[in-house]
């Protein structure tokens, strides 16, 4: 007897108070529930774009092993470099030792990759948004160019957003401020 395989499996990605998860380095991991029934394969598929509210269209990009199911403590890593400022998000399909597919899990949330410059515990420099690996004028500059822009607009700098709250605003003018000169390398 073909045993069939969930339907619904939920797609999870690291917890996120934001409708889309944002991370700092060019390394995507993804885990999710694992498929009722006997799962020889995962089929992995993936979209890439800039903009959300973009249309999207799934790419096949992997095929994994059923077996140990992607967890937090071991995710799957996605087989390609995340690109700055891209927005990713994953469907997966399990496959049977039969070959039947079931059909594909919702998308994930969508991972937005914001690559930020190593400097403070968490790895982020506050208030760096040039990558300079310091806090000085050209930063307060950058912010001050993009100010008053928002996440749709064509002139909207992702890296003068320091809050992460899809807009320019004073709150992302006051994290240069307060770390002006304070953080930098020797």
């Amino acid at each position: 007897m073909i045993l069939i395989l969930s339907l619904c499996f939920q797609l999870i990605l690291f917890s996120s108070d934001f409708p889309y998860t944002i991370d700092d380095d060019t390394k995507l991991e993804f885990y999710w529930s694992p498929a009722q029934g006997d799962v020889s394969y995962y089929n992995v598929y993936l979209a890439i774009y800039k903009q959300f509210g973009e249309e999207k269209s799934y790419a096949f990009i992997d095929k994994i092993a059923g077996f140990p199911t992607p967890t937090e403590k071991n995710p799957y890593t996605l087989p390609i470099i995340a690109e700055n400022g891209k927005k990713y998000e994953l469907k997966v399909q399990a496959e049977s030792p039969e070959g039947i597919k079931s059909l594909m899990s919702e998308p994930s949330i969508p991972v937005w990759c914001k690559l930020r410059s190593p400097g403070d515990v968490e790895g982020i420099m506050p208030g760096d948004s040039d990558g300079n690996l310091r806090v000085d004028i050209d930063d307060l500059l950058l912010c001050l160019k993009a100010f008053g822009t928002k996440r749709d607009e064509k002139s909207f700098d992702y890296r003068a957003d320091l809050n992460y709250d899809d807009s320019i605003d004073i709150l992302d003018l006051v994290i240069v401020s307060k770390n002006l000169e304070q953080y930098k390398l020797p």
